[in-house]
């Protein structure tokens, strides 16, 4: 009788931990001012997440979904973003050198007023991405898309070759003395 009422264990097992992960899920840790230096953060859902004034040199977070994450003044040195989801996250004043993105989504992230020196967006898809006020030298956007990206910064050393884009996002990369020869405008 108790079988027939509740139904087998394991079907209770399962939906107990099926609830877990979604709880589990939807958890909002504030991570603020921590020093996770080298953590492996890969394929964390961590949607909305603050992670501003934190230490996270050399950490993976490849194949994480960040989306509307904050990372303001914080240290992602060399930091793996390779299939993370970063759509509409905040990762402004933060030093980026050596952070990879391969692979990643980059729609509507506010990068103003960061460090990217030597990062490479090559290959990539920017939508409304906002670099303002950050450092670009050496940092390649060779055969990226660029739609409505806004790039107010200096650009003489950065590399757009084959890189594809609005006409607005060209116009800014003029204005800012980029080298467009090798640009395509659509």
């Amino acid at each position: 009788m108790t079988i027939e009422s509740m139904g087998e264990i394991s079907e209770i097992v399962s939906a107990i931990t099926e609830k877990g992960k979604e709880l589990q899920q939807n958890i909002h840790t504030d991570f603020k001012a921590s020093n996770m230096q080298k953590s492996d953060l890969s394929s964390i859902v961590a949607q909305g997440r603050n992670f501003d004034f934190s230490n996270l040199r050399n950490s993976d977070f490849s194949s994480s979904d960040l989306r509307n994450g904050s990372f303001r003044f914080c240290n992602l040195s060399e930091v793996n973003f390779n299939k993370a989801n970063l759509s509409g996250s905040k990762i402004t004043k933060s030093e980026l050198k050596g952070a990879t993105f391969d692979g990643a989504i980059l729609d509507n992230v506010d990068f103003r007023m960061s460090s990217f020196y030597g990062v490479s967006f090559e290959d990539l898809t920017l939508n409304g991405v906002n670099f303002d006020f950050s450092g670009l030298r050496h940092t390649s956007f060779r055969n990226a898309t660029l739609i409505n990206v806004s790039l107010r910064t200096d650009l003489k050393k950065a590399t757009f070759d084959g890189a594809q884009m609005d006409k607005l996002t060209y116009a800014v990369l003029k204005a800012y003395k980029a080298e467009v020869s090798k640009v395509v405008v659509r």
